[in-house]
Order: C-alpha cells, then structure tokens, then sequence
C-alpha cells in the first residue's frame, strides 16, 4: 500500500529537527563498513573510501565527491520518505511497462509524463495514451483504493510531494520523464540545494536501502559521537599536522582562524615558485657597518620554530594554499619530522646539515635540538589549506599527505552573508538571496558532473562585496563560472547562451537586467526567491 507522501516529508523534517546535533560526527568502523556496502550496491562501479569525518566517491568516469560527515544525519532523517517515493516509482514503471505493451513508444510516453506532475497531463494530445494510462492504473491498484488515489495525487498535484522551499505558485520544474526526479523531490523534502546533492541523495538511498546501517547508526553511543570542531581541543595539548580542503570560499581560512591568532602563529603562502629556501631560510646578503656582510634569513619554518620554543602555548605554522607549490620538495629534510608521536613531538629527529641554519636555530631555539638533532615540539602544529581544482596546483604525492590529517570543509554552510540580487526571470524581477543563487548554481553544476570544489562555497562573496550585488554578478562571479568552472563546456547549464553567446555580451545582459541564466536555473530562482517591482529594484 502507498503511503501519503505529503506526511511522510513532514515527519522525515521533524526527526531531523528533533535530532540534537547535525554536524559533523567521526564515523566508527563499523558504522564505515555498513555504509561502505551499502553504496556499493548502489553503485557497484564506483570507488568509496570513508574516512573519520568524510565520505570519498569517485565515480567510473573518474570524478570525485566528497561529502561530510554531517550527511549521514540526512539519510538517518529522510530514509523513510525514500522508501515511500520508490514505491510510487516502482508503480509508475509497471504502468509504463504495460503501455509499452500496448504498442506505445518510450517517446509517446515520455510526451505524457513531461506534463506530469500537474493536472495537464489529462489533455494530452493523444487521447489514446491518457484513457490507455488511466486503465493501466486501474489495473495495477484493483481494489486498493486508497492507494490509487494517493497515485493520483502523486500524478497531478507536485506540492504534495515536490514541495519547494517556499510557497510562491511555482507549478513548473522537473517532470517525470526525467530520471533525476525523484532525486530532486527527495532534496527538496531535505530542504536542500547545494552542491553535491546527488550524491547526498545517494547518502539517503544508502541508509533506505540497508537497515544493517540504519541500526549501526542508531546504535552509536554518545561517547561515540565526536565532532570535527575537536580539532580545537587537541592542538591544544599536543602538535598535529591538518589540512583543510574543499571549494572556494567555503570557511578554510577561517576554521584556521578560530585556533591561530596573529599572537600564536607564523603564516605564510605557498606559491608555483616557492622553494625549501624561502620555506627554511638561506644565506643572504645585509649592509652591516657599510659593509656587504651575510647572514642566515629564517623563512616561515624558522620563524614558527623559534616561537614555539619560546612560548609554552600552541603555536601555529599557517600555510596557505599549500598544493600550489610542490610541497614534498619544499619541504625536503622537513619532511622526516611531520610522523608525530602521541604527545605530538616528532616520532623522528632528523641532522641539520645546513650549518647556517644550525647555527640560528642554536641561537634562537637551541631546546630543539637534540644531542644535534632537529625535533617539531609537541606545541607547535601545521595547519594548512588547499583547493584541489585550481589550475596552478600541484600534486602531492601519497607518502606526504599519509602524514597529515585532512578535514573537508563542507560546501553546505550554516551561515552566509546577507545580500540580495536583482534576478530577470523572463517575465518579471525578483529579488534572490546569495544564498538561494549560490545554492541554485550548484546544484545545477553538480548536475552537469562539475567536480564539487570547484562550485561555489557560502562566502566566494563577502558581506562587503554583497553590498554591490549585480557588481559581483557582473565582475567576479560571472567571470568565475564563465572562464574558469564552465570554460570548456555547459555554459548553457547556468547561462542563457542563445542570448548571451560572449561574455561580453552576458555582462552586458547582466547590466541591463536583462534574462542572463537558463530556464531551469530561472525556475529554481522563481521558486526560492520573490518578486519586486521595477522601482524596488
């Protein structure tokens, strides 16, 4: 018997709101191994690795996604709703099977189903095929009654179990020709479009399909449940090295800044031509008395282990955008000393045989050297950030990431900056909220295979830039996605480019208010956003 999807959605939104926490938790190894079998036999031909906070996917093509942790708290909420939509599929597709059996063509069919969900689809052009589809679901149901006209509720009225974001109206989107709809009815049960949704609902479909994983995520014990944000609370009594990755402007740099300070920590910026010298310090000429003299200059590295010698606190050596030098070879000796002990000193020491570096690290930071040996003190940690997608990046070899934690920063933020910008959407103007847009861009993107960092994190724009909204639509974000996300291909998954083939002429549009995205992103933007009169504008 079918279930009333309307309610199961609401009750699906109630758990997850009643849950007490819905952030990123570590995932237990068994808990990594039911969900590992699960998705394996959702997609038998992708690669899954699970690590303590995050999910890898790789899929036959080769793309990657990562997802948090947090959403194994969506397939804990939302499995259900899953559950009840497959059957409703399963239905449809017993019916579609039995019209093809009566003669019908998949693309007569599919003519009928791109007018559903809505009540449209009953003056089809082909008479036939309606009465046909009609008597077939008769046929299905029999005297289940209820269920039958559940199925019909299904079939003609897409708020019931579409449900948008907010009520505006909004009758058009994704149809039931499309093999991606019941994905996305799912996301909006989930109140979410962001970046990497697919593979969300994957999460979903992995804890609906698997109650061996259902029980072994009901079963974690509160002392079980440990939160990414820790990270804090061990660099506080021990060294680690940590990487934070994930698309641009989703928070890396800050999740640095909420433990290094300007007091605590040494920063720097890796770039193409960074080498051990810059990092380390070399010999460098000085003017001492009028005279041309040499003296050792500390690099970043240097200056981090002096104050970590001469401050009992944590100290932080900051590296920024770190895959955009060849790390392993900028950090060349170095690289013996990021294996830590379990108080976070180096597990090795390793010889300076650099005799001016030797020679400042006895004068400044001599409690680090053992019987001449350099050691990493157990207060001072690595902290570092990197995008994978930029073009200038280099690859780091898997010896030097083995040792280094790696915490993935999340496309989906909690908070973004508050600013709104003025969207053509063909017959009138609304007003969308950055977070609706970037949102909306994604999902799309994500749709069209886009690797996930490089999408749009929270704050790719700033409060301040927001200020100058259609500015940044204009400058810094149609530039981004035009040139650098969509320069090879589907340009015309976001843009209308039958109207803007250039981006000069997209600017142009952009300026004029003028209609600048595709109709599918306009549809989402109609739906999630409001309209404003031409004055408000």
């Amino acid at each position: 018997m079918l279930k009333d999807l309307s309610k199961s959605i609401d009750e699906c939104r109630i758990k997850f709101d009643t849950f007490p926490f819905t952030s990123d938790i570590e995932i237990t190894p068994i808990l990594a191994e039911k969900l590992k079998s699960s998705i394996q036999e959702i997609e038998p031909n992708s690669s899954v690795n699970i690590y303590p906070y995050s999910i890898s996917l790789t899929n036959e093509k080769g793309l990657r996604t990562d997802l948090a942790s947090s959403s194994l708290w969506f397939g804990a909420a939302y499995h259900e709703f899953a559950t009840d939509l497959e059957q409703y599929r399963v239905a449809l597709e017993t019916i579609t099977t039995a019209l093809k059996g009566l003669g019908y063509s998949l693309v007569n069919i599919k003519s009928l189903f791109k007018m559903i969900p809505s009540v449209n689809w009953k003056i089809h052009h082909d008479r036939k095929l309606v009465s046909d589809f009609i008597n077939e679901i008769d046929i299905f149901f029999g005297v289940d009654t209820v269920s039958k006209a559940l199925f019909f509720r299904f079939l003609n009225e897409r708020d019931w179990w579409f449900k948008p974001f907010s009520r505006t109206g909004q009758t058009t989107g994704k149809t039931l020709d499309r093999s991606d709809v019941y994905q996305s009815a799912t996301l909006l049960a989930a109140k979410v479009i962001v970046a990497s949704s697919d593979r969300l609902s994957l999460i979903i479909e992995a804890f609906s399909l698997s109650q061996p994983l259902r029980q072994a995520f009901s079963h974690l014990q509160p002392s079980e449940i440990l939160f990414t944000e820790s990270v804090s609370t061990i660099v506080e009594s021990c060294g680690i090295n940590q990487i934070y990755y994930g698309a641009p402007g989703t928070g890396k740099s800050h999740k640095i800044d909420e433990l290094a300070t300007d007091g605590n920590s040494i920063r720097t910026v890796f770039h193409s031509e960074t080498q051990y010298s810059d990092f380390v310090g070399c010999l460098k000429p000085c003017m001492v008395d009028g005279d041309i003299s040499y003296q050792f200059r500390p690099g970043p590295f240097s200056l981090a282990l002096v104050k970590a010698a001469s401050d009992e606190q944590q100290c932080f050596l900051v590296i920024e955008e770190i895959n955009r030098a060849a790390a392993a070879a900028v950090f060349g000796d170095i690289f013996q000393l990021l294996d830590r002990r379990t108080d976070g000193r180096s597990q090795y020491s390793i010889d300076v045989v650099d005799a001016d570096f030797k020679g400042y690290l006895e004068t400044h930071a001599a409690s680090l050297l053992v019987n001449g040996k350099l050691i990493l003190p157990a207060n001072l940690s690595l902290l570092a950030t990197m995008n994978s997608s930029d073009q200038a990046v280099m690859p780091m070899d898997s010896a030097f990431k083995r040792r280094w934690q790696f915490e993935y920063v999340s496309i989906e933020g909690d908070v973004y900056p508050r600013g709104d910008f003025v969207i053509n959407v063909g017959t009138e103007l609304f007003s969308v909220s950055w977070e609706v847009l970037s949102k909306v861009i994604n999902a799309q993107l994500s749709e069209a295979q886009i690797p996930e960092d490089r999408l749009l994190g929270p704050w790719f724009i700033s409060e301040k830039e927001l200020e100058n909204s259609q500015g940044m639509l204009a400058g810094k974000l149609s530039m981004y996605l035009w040139e650098d996300v969509l320069r090879h291909a589907h340009r015309e998954v976001i843009f209308d480019t039958e109207k803007n083939p250039t981006l000069y002429q997209l600017i142009k549009t952009i300026k004029a208010n003028g209609i600048v995205f595709s109709d599918v992103v306009i549809n989402e933007l109609r739906a999630n956003g409001k309209p404003i009169t031409a004055v408000e504008a």
